[in-house]
C-alpha cells in the first residue's frame, strides 16, 4: 500500500515538509545511507525552540519523530537551518512541562540543539550510537536518559576515576528516565561521571546543574 504524503514549503528556511500518515512505514529516500546519522533530544520544554542545522553540501531529507505519537520529514537546504517551537499542549489543553523525547534522523551528520526556557542550560541532541555520554555535576544535577530502542538496554554511571559504577539500571524498551543525581545515589560536591551504555540507543542530556556544575560536553 502506498503512503500518502502532503508537501508543503515552509515559512522560514525555505525548507519542504513531507507529513507522513499514520501507518508510514518510513521516509522515501533516493538512495538508502549505509550509516544514517540518528540523534535524540531527551528532553525538551514545552515550546521552546528547536534548531536543525546541517553543514552539508547537498539538501538533506530529516525524518523527526516528536514524543513517540507522529513523525514527519523536512528538507533541509544546504549549509542551512531548520528551526521549530516543540508541542506545547498535549490532550486538551494539558500544557507540557517535560516534554520529549524528539529523535532525528538523516544520511548525513546534524548539529540539533535546544535552550530550555526555564533552565540556562543548552541540551544537545544525543548520538545513538556514542555509547558512553560524560558530564559534570552535583547533587541537584537533573539529567534526562532514554532508551530509544524496542528492548531492554543497561546504563552504568561512574563517577570520576572509579572503576566501580555508582548506578547500573535496565531501561525498558523507550523508557525515560528524568531524576536529579541525589535521587539516583548518595553525592556531595562537584564530580565528573561517565554515563555508559552496553550497546547503541541511549540519549543523555543535562537538563538543570548546580551553580557549580556543568553542561554536558557530549551529550
Amino acid at each position: 500500500m502506498s503512503n500518502i504524503y502532503k508537501i508543503m514549503r515552509a515559512a522560514s528556511g525555505g525548507a519542504v515538509f513531507f507529513i507522513a500518515s499514520a501507518a508510514a512505514q518510513g521516509t522515501p529516500s533516493a538512495s538508502a545511507a549505509l550509516d544514517p546519522f540518528e540523534c535524540v533530544l531527551p528532553y525538551i520544554g514545552g515550546g521552546d525552540m528547536v534548531n536543525v542545522v546541517s553543514s552539508a553540501d547537498v539538501e538533506q531529507v530529516v525524518e523527526i519523530t516528536v514524543m513517540d505519537s507522529y513523525r514527519y520529514s523536512v528538507v533541509v537546504p544546504k549549509n542551512s537551518r531548520y528551526s521549530f517551537a516543540s508541542p506545547v499542549f498535549r490532550d486538551f489543553f494539558v500544557r507540557i512541562k517535560d516534554g520529549g523525547p524528539i529523535s532525528f534522523k538523516s544520511e548525513r551528520p546534524l548539529t540539533v540543539y535546544t535552550v530550555l526556557a526555564d533552565e540556562p542550560v543548552t541540551v544537545m541532541c544525543s548520538e545513538l550510537t556514542e555509547r558512553t555520554k560524560l558530564f559534570v555535576g552535583g547533587p541537584k544535577t537533573r539529567i534526562a536518559l532514554v532508551n530509544t530502542t524496542k528492548s531492554p538496554l543497561t546504563v552504568q554511571i561512574f563517577k570520576d576515576n572509579e572503576k566501580t559504577p555508582v548506578l547500573a539500571l535496565t531501561m525498558a524498551a523507550q523508557e525515560r528516565k528524568l531524576s536529579r543525581l541525589e535521587e539516583l545515589f548518595s553525592l556531595t560536591g562537584t564530580h565528573a561521571f561517565r554515563v555508559v551504555a552496553d550497546r547503541d540507543g541511549m540519549g543523555f542530556a543535562v537538563i538543570s546543574s548546580d551553580r557549580s556544575s556543568a553542561r554536558s560536553p557530549n551529550g
